[in-house]
């Protein structure tokens, strides 16, 4: 099952030392700078990779949808934020979807349909290509077993084992 990413381009812009500096000085050359980042990521891995901006102030009246490097950028439309854009792509996407966001409601809300969410300053190593965080193990057999306790297993549930697995093909 392939992944989509999705990606909230500001949130991330915001959490990133570099491009946050670089988005005082000119918002546009953050952006581009962002995209170039996640290009030569995408060069290395092989997911489908969304972006989407705000446009919600100034934007137009429709989502404008942009192509760069392959990587698909959205802008929502005017009065619009990311945040729901994120959100109904993460509703069609459902297991498919990694969603890069500091934001804790659209972290929240992207759980809750079925997709996984990683914050933007976690993903922001792995843009520059630095080996993945270390994620706790679901493989019972790297625990301590205990001969005096009896019970269930140390193993993790389920649905974060499954959410690991994910976050470990980033």
């Amino acid at each position: 099952m392939p992944l989509h990413l999705i990606v909230d381009g500001y949130n991330l812009i915001h959490a990133s030392l570099s491009l946050h500096h670089l988005a005082h000085e000119d918002l546009e050359q953050s952006r581009d700078a962002l995209l170039k980042l996640l290009s030569e990521y995408k060069r290395r891995k092989t997911h489908r990779i969304t972006v989407v901006f705000d446009g919600w102030i100034d934007g137009s009246a429709s989502t404008e949808t942009h192509y760069v490097s392959g990587i698909r950028v959205l802008f929502s439309r005017k009065g619009e934020q990311a945040d729901h854009v994120i959100l109904r792509l993460v509703r069609h996407e459902k297991e498919r979807a990694v969603v890069v966001s500091s934001d804790r409601e659209v972290a929240v809300n992207a759980r809750k349909q079925g997709a996984v969410s990683i914050a933007s300053e976690d993903f922001e190593p792995m843009l520059y290509g630095a080996p993945e965080p270390e994620y706790p193990s679901s493989d019972p057999s790297t625990y301590r077993h205990s001969t005096t306790k009896k019970g269930p297993a140390k193993r993790l549930p389920r649905n974060k084992r499954k959410s690991m697995a994910r976050l470990k093909k980033l």
